[in-house]
């Protein structure tokens, strides 16, 4: 009917102009990398990197989806102070306290920093 051919293609309008907008701002949203970091930092060291990763990830999440969650958390608390760069998942010293051990991720899941370290 004509009904259904002008919603079907309201939508289809809509799907295309959602998907190139994604596009606009996806390209316009790379994060310049840190100096002295590398995406390429493990090519040659280890090739399989990637693939380990995802083998291992895949594996935790079908024994229990709910790690993404905490995973994904973890990420966001680490990123969120000054950028991404690992440092909640480092351990104190006797020169000062982690970040690790900072009031606002005390109550990270322990096992997120499990999967990471395994």
């Amino acid at each position: 009917s004509e009904t259904m051919a002008s919603v079907s293609s309201g939508c289809l309008f809509s799907l295309i102009l959602i998907v190139f907008s994604s596009l606009a701002v996806a390209s316009r949203a790379q994060v310049p990398i840190v100096s002295g970091l590398s995406y390429t930092f493990y090519n040659s060291s280890c090739p399989n990197l990637t693939t380990i990763v995802r083998n291992h990830l895949n594996q935790t999440f079908k024994n229990d989806t709910t790690q993404a969650a905490g995973l994904l958390r973890l990420h966001f608390h680490d990123c969120f102070v000054q950028g991404c760069d690992g440092s909640v998942l480092l351990d104190g010293s006797a020169s000062g306290p982690s970040e690790k051990n900072a009031t606002p991720n005390l109550t990270l899941r322990p096992e997120a920093f499990k999967i990471i370290n395994d």
